[in-house]
């Protein structure tokens, strides 16, 4: 069975910028299952945007790391593409 790729798209002011402090410790958990596996931060609410719909047709999952504006800015991304990834959500507003 062939392996699933994942990226976590975050807000790196989630949390008041702790999410970066805890963002190791989620690759390394979600490696275990998923090759690739990788973590890409967003400047802005565009960017987010701009980032979801760039790599939903290369990940398999793309989870989404922050608020309600960060979810809503992965979703419009995602929609904006081809791709379909199963989505996911790690609460971090």
């Amino acid at each position: 069975m062939q392996q699933k790729s994942l990226i976590v798209i975050y807000n790196p002011n989630a949390r008041k910028g702790k999410i970066k402090e805890v963002m190791p410790y989620i690759l390394q958990r979600l490696s275990t299952k998923f090759k690739p596996c990788e973590a890409v931060q967003s400047k802005s609410a565009e960017d987010m945007i701009d980032l979801a719909r760039k790599n939903a047709e290369k990940y398999n999952v793309v989870v989404v790391a922050g608020g309600d504006g960060s979810i809503h800015n992965v979703i419009n991304g995602v929609k904006q593409s081809k791709g379909r990834p199963t989505l996911g959500f790690l609460p971090y507003g």
